[in-house]
C-alpha cells in the first residue's frame, strides 16, 4: 500500500510478483472509527496498482490507489473512499512528478486519511514537482493546491509554493536551504512565508 498506512491493525494483504513492471496489491485493514461509539461492521479495504519501467535513458513510474470503508453511529452511517495517483518520470539529472487525489468521507486536513469525517466533506488536490540533479547539487520546486468542501457550501483551498536546494558535502552529510510561500483561504486569505536552513545527517 502506498497512501494508507495508518490503520491500527493489518489483517491481510498481498503483493503480487513483478509482473512486466506492474505490481497489483490489496490490503484488509482494521477500520478508522467515525467516533468513540461507533461501529463498523467490515474491515477497511485498500488496493494499489504500480507499474516500473525502463525506455532508453528515461525511467517511469505510476501508481493508482485506492481505500474504501463504512462507519455508523447515532448521527448516521458514513461511506469514505478516496482515490490517488501519480507519475514520475526521470531522464538524465531532471525529474518530474505529478500526483493528485479525490476523497469523500475522510479527514479535511492534510494527511489525515484515517480520520472519518461526513460524507459532505470532500477533497480533491494536487502536487507538481520538478527536480534537477548535477554533481553534489539538487535543485527542487514544487507547487500543491488542495480544496475541502466541508458541507457542499463552503470551500476551504490550501496552496504551497516550495524551492529548496540540497548540497552534498559527502555520504553522510547534506545541507539543506527551503524557502516555502504557504496561502490559506477559509473564507479570510492568510499568507505566510517560511525559510529555514538545515542539515541531512546520516550514519
Amino acid at each position: 500500500m502506498r497512501q494508507y498506512k495508518h490503520s491500527q491493525v493489518v489483517w491481510a494483504t498481498y503483493r503480487t510478483p513483478d509482473l512486466s513492471g506492474f505490481q497489483i496489491a490489496v490490503g484488509v485493514m482494521d477500520p478508522s472509527k467515525k467516533s468513540a461509539n461507533s461501529s463498523e461492521h467490515s474491515p477497511r479495504f485498500e488496493s494499489e496498482i504500480t507499474y516500473t519501467g525502463d525506455f532508453d535513458a528515461v525511467d517511469f513510474k505510476a501508481y493508482i490507489n485506492g481505500v474504501t470503508q463504512s462507519s455508523k453511529d447515532s448521527y448516521g452511517t458514513v461511506d469514505s473512499d478516496c482515490l490517488d495517483g501519480g507519475v514520475r518520470v526521470g531522464f538524465g539529472g531532471v525529474a518530474l512528478n505529478a500526483s493528485g487525489f479525490s476523497t469523500k468521507g475522510l479527514g479535511d486536513v492534510a494527511g489525515l486519511d484515517t480520520i472519518v469525517s461526513t460524507e459532505k466533506t470532500k477533497s480533491d488536490g494536487y502536487l507538481l514537482q520538478g527536480s534537477y540533479t548535477f554533481d553534489s547539487e539538487r535543485f527542487v520546486l514544487s507547487y500543491g493546491n488542495t480544496e475541502v468542501d466541508t458541507d457542499g457550501t463552503n470551500t476551504l483551498e490550501y496552496a504551497n509554493k516550495a524551492v529548496a536546494w540540497f548540497h552534498t558535502v559527502n555520504s553522510n552529510l547534506t545541507l539543506v536551504a527551503e524557502y516555502n510561500r504557504t496561502e490559506v483561504n477559509e473564507g479570510n486569505t492568510e499568507k505566510n512565508n517560511t525559510y529555514a536552513l538545515g542539515a541531512v545527517v546520516t550514519f
